[in-house]
């Protein structure tokens, strides 16, 4: 090779060796997600499958699992849905999301899965948009979605109540709380009873389905739309996006060649709802598909770690769990039995990743933190670290079987390592498109010179000479003062460096002269409550010190909780907005308190 040639990771693709060479199973991706997962299964029916809130005796084995799943697919069948026909699902975390999504994935029908948290006009958009005349709705979304439903064909609503899956149990030593809780949400689910005929109850609608149904599933089509989740709509509109069994199987085949313990029989706790990727498919598909019991419960609040302290042996969480946790390590005394602790759906930084596994170190804690990336155009997860070499502040790796590499975004020139560019990823998870929007999806598949099409994640990258990716910002986060382009991760780095700042998150904002300037929002860590002030002007003189004059924050800004999406994203739209109210309102200052939004 001549000695000026650019090294491309593309080719030379240097992550490969930090995959296992043998599979911790074996999949055959060309059929049904639901034949996949039985068939992956069926040496280990007596396996426990599904564990709901962490009750003894609320378990399901993969048998069970089956037979329940093809009782439901029988009272689809007999209530007329049709292959390709699309059923609304508004819901969390519980038994109804596997025996929903496997059940119509058997007869060849699509679940397009919403936020419970929309409004009455996006329930009203997306139903509409596939004509659904069947909806499976979390009885906390009634309220709004009964104002939609007028509005719509819709024919039928599945609530679902978490206390139809509560068998009788004792309770465990962690899930009393949430006990509780479920049994409140039924007394005052039973106060309100449902609005009129077209509502009834998910178990009993499973009910009218035969529990000796053998339900045969349809064919297997590589190009058909079995899926759609959302995006995650934290730089714009949420789009929804269209997945194939050929996609989703993919993405979970490539989970066997990491070196996570993804084995039998250990428990998975799944935090990710069930609208985005990595909490339908990275979660509950690849620990079923693993022949894992995944535990599952309907309250995914920042307590979920705590709550579930030691029921599990491997979580895919988010990082204000990890965040939430650490803050509260003084009420647990042990934190030995997790092997392997994913982080995904936002960033984390070095600097908390050393904190936490110094502090989890203490009560026992002798796994790994680790950290990936991904979006849901690629079924969640696309790159992470490997459990046996885990590279702080990095996502990790690409996955088994992906190429990626970095690109600029105005010329699509592959860069070489350490260079900064767009990430792009040539990968059989990708989705299919974004449901009838060509223009956009357009804008993510895109051919590049050599012919080949490379799924582009508008995310500013670097990637060193072992294939480990540090994302260094978006390309919608680039921030334009005056001629000069300002990243505001870098701005977010430097802040982030400051042992009292909890979290920071910078974003655009008006400005007369600049056209728009960057504004600094910071959470301070509990012990230094009370201290905001002294804090953000350490947090200024650091930017002043570490950073480009033009890149230094006109304005900080104190809150007492970052605010974040149903997706577990902070939420940037939020932000900007509460940033341009602000400077109406306070032109003249550049350092303020602000204690709520």
């Amino acid at each position: 090779m001549n000695s000026n040639q650019k090294k491309l990771p593309s080719q030379e693709q240097p992550w490969k060796k930090y995959h296992r060479q043998t599979p911790i199973r074996e999949f055959n991706v060309h059929q049904k997600l639901d034949q996949m997962i039985e068939e992956a299964n069926c040496k280990n029916l007596h396996y426990n499958a599904l564990n709901f809130m962490g009750i003894k005796g609320n378990q399901w084995t993969y048998k069970e699992l089956f037979k329940m799943r093809n009782q439901l697919a029988d009272a689809w069948r007999k209530h007329g849905i049709k292959e390709d026909e699309s059923v609304y699902v508004a819901t969390v975390s519980g038994p109804e999301e596997p025996l929903t999504l496997l059940s119509l994935n058997r007869i060849g029908a699509v679940s397009k899965w919403a936020d419970i948290t929309f409004s009455a006009r996006e329930f009203e958009e997306g139903i509409n948009k596939d004509h659904c005349k069947t909806v499976i709705a979390f009885a906390a979304a009634l309220p709004e979605l009964s104002k939609a439903i007028d509005h719509t064909d819709v024919e039928r609503v599945l609530v679902v109540e978490p206390s139809q899956y509560m068998r009788p149990f004792k309770i465990a030593r962690k899930s009393f709380a949430g006990v509780k809780k479920m049994i409140s949400m039924k007394q005052e689910a039973d106060k309100n009873p449902l609005p009129d005929p077209r509502y009834m109850k998910f178990s009993d609608f499973v009910k009218t389905g035969s529990k000796k149904a053998d339900v045969t599933s349809v064919s297997y089509d590589k190009e058909r739309p079995v899926l759609k989740i959302q995006s995650s709509g934290t730089t714009g509109k949420p789009k929804s996006i269209v997945h194939t069994d050929f996609s989703i199987n993919n993405s979970i085949k490539k989970f066997t060649y990491m070196d996570w313990p993804l084995y039998e029989k250990y428990v998975l706790l799944k935090t990710a709802p069930a609208w985005v990727g990595y909490g339908l498919i990275n979660t509950l598909g690849v620990g079923l598909a693993h022949g894992m019991e995944v535990l599952m419960t309907p309250l995914l609040g920042d307590d979920i770690l705590l709550n579930y302290n030691n029921l599990y042996d491997v979580t895919f969480a988010v990082p204000l769990h990890y965040r939430y946790l650490n803050a509260h390590l003084n009420e647990i005394s042990d934190l030995s039995r997790p092997q392997a602790c994913i982080s995904g759906g936002d960033k984390i930084a070095k600097s908390e990743l050393v904190e936490y596994h110094k502090n989890f170190a203490t009560k026992g804690f002798n796994a790994q933190i680790i950290n990936g990336a991904g979006n849901n155009e690629m079924c969640g997860a696309g790159y992470a670290n490997p459990l046996y070499a885990n590279k702080l502040g990095t996502v990790g790796i690409p996955m088994d079987g992906d190429v990626t590499s970095i690109f600029d975004p105005d010329t699509l020139e592959e860069l070489s390592y350490y260079e900064e560019g767009e990430l792009c990823t040539k990968t059989d998870s990708a989705f299919a498109c974004y449901d009838n929007n060509p223009e956009q999806t357009k804008l993510v598949k895109r051919v590049h010179p050599d012919g080949s099409e490379w799924l582009h994640s508008n995310d500013l990258a670097k990637m060193d000479e072992e294939g480990y990716i540090s994302l260094t910002g978006r390309l919608s986060r680039v921030i334009s003062v005056g001629a000069f382009k300002i990243s505001a991760s870098e701005i977010e780095e430097v802040a982030q460096e400051h042992a009292a700042v909890k979290e920071a998150v910078v974003v655009a904002v008006p400005d007369e002269e600049q056209g728009q300037v960057p504004m600094l929002y910071t959470v301070v860590k509990e012990p230094f409550k009370g201290e905001e002030n002294a804090v953000l002007e350490e947090v200024k003189d650091m930017c002043s010190m570490h950073l480009k004059e033009k890149a230094i924050p006109k304005y900080f800004i104190n809150l007492d909780t970052m605010p974040y999406t149903s997706n577990n994203k902070q939420d940037f739209k939020k932000l900007e907005a509460f940033g341009k109210e602000y400077i109406q309102s306070q032109k003249k200052s550049q350092m303020t308190i602000v204690k709520n939004m």
